[in-house]
């Protein structure tokens, strides 16, 4: 993760979940479903504008307490954004004539 700070590759090494969406839901927001880590589904609200790096947070996804199974922690979930590399002339045209 090149352009990733040490604390967000900290936090997914630790097992949080990364999420990966596109630049467009990232724009306009979006809803998403994720397995969490104990296997159940959880739905997601990607905000409009969500920046790369931003960690969303769900209490009660995450590992279970050492001392109680019935209470689970947060689970994290760091938002990756993937940057269409290859574009056709007209979707460039569009993304041109959006910026103005």
């Amino acid at each position: 993760l090149p352009f990733v700070s040490a604390e967000l590759e900290a936090l997914v090494e630790a097992g949080c979940k990364e999420i990966t969406v596109d630049a467009l839901d990232a724009i306009l927001g979006t809803d998403i479903t994720v397995n969490t880590i104990d296997g159940r589904t959880l739905n997601v609200t990607i905000k409009e504008g969500t920046q790369p790096g931003t960690i969303i947070s769900a209490q009660g996804y995450g590992m279970p307490n050492m001392h109680d199974n019935n209470f689970k922690g947060r689970l994290l979930l760091p938002i990756k954004i993937i940057i269409p590399t290859n574009l056709t002339d007209n979707q460039k045209i569009l993304i041109k004539q959006a910026r103005t």
